[in-house]
């Protein structure tokens, strides 16, 4: 497998993710929670952030 295709299969693999039940749930729950537009995009920013960093140490 070459790294390019190791990338696109990564990268689908984590569009499957995202769109699971569980994850949008998840995704909802957080966004609904917050009263303002800055708050709920400060989260998301968090949750970006650990999704990636997670991926950068494995």
């Amino acid at each position: 497998m070459t790294g390019t295709s190791t990338l696109v299969l990564g990268f689908l693999l984590g569009l499957r993710h995202a769109t699971e039940p569980d994850h949008l749930v998840a995704v909802a729950t957080l966004a609904t929670r917050h009263g303002t537009l800055p708050e709920a995009l400060r989260q998301g920013l968090a949750w970006g952030l650990g999704h990636t960093l997670t991926l950068l140490l494995i």
